[in-house]
């Protein structure tokens, strides 16, 4: 039996479903505790093939109310005008729900400086990471896994 990598086997995500996912314009948690679980279920519902009316249906029914009956949070600060953490910052930071939004933008640029190659931002940093992975019931594991 011959193994294919898996990125050779994945159909690449519908156009509609790119667009949501680079809406930045809610926070990743709302009510202090809870979390944003729309574009999970934008990415779940593009690798089921559901048609575009019903992934945009339930992104403007989810952005509008969760499950809950509750908002969503909108960010504190435009991503424009968001300064990254520097490394000392995030290291203090991490792990703490505070500046969030700085330190994805710290994870951006180091992203960038690691040429977009995933794999070396994984290995640079999930030994420092994978200690809090349990918090939020492993969300930080799911989160890890779309976004690479």
């Amino acid at each position: 039996m011959q193994l294919i990598k898996p990125t050779t086997n994945l159909r690449s995500m519908g156009s509609l479903a790119q667009a949501l996912l680079s809406d930045k314009s809610f926070d990743i948690e709302f009510q202090g505790y809870l979390s944003n679980h729309v574009k999970h279920a934008i990415i779940a519902l593009d690798r089921l093939d559901a048609p575009a009316s019903r992934l945009q249906g339930y992104w403007d029914e989810y952005t509008k109310l969760t499950p809950y009956e509750i908002p969503l949070h909108k960010v504190e600060e435009s991503w424009d005008t968001v300064k990254p953490a520097i490394s000392e910052e995030w290291n203090d930071w991490r792990g703490k729900k505070i500046h969030w939004q700085r330190q994805a933008a710290f994870m951006d640029d180091e992203l960038s400086r690691l040429d977009n190659d995933t794999n070396k931002l994984v290995k640079q940093y999930a030994p420092e990471l994978l200690s809090g992975m349990a918090g939020a019931l492993t969300h930080g594991g799911i989160h890890l896994g779309w976004a690479i």
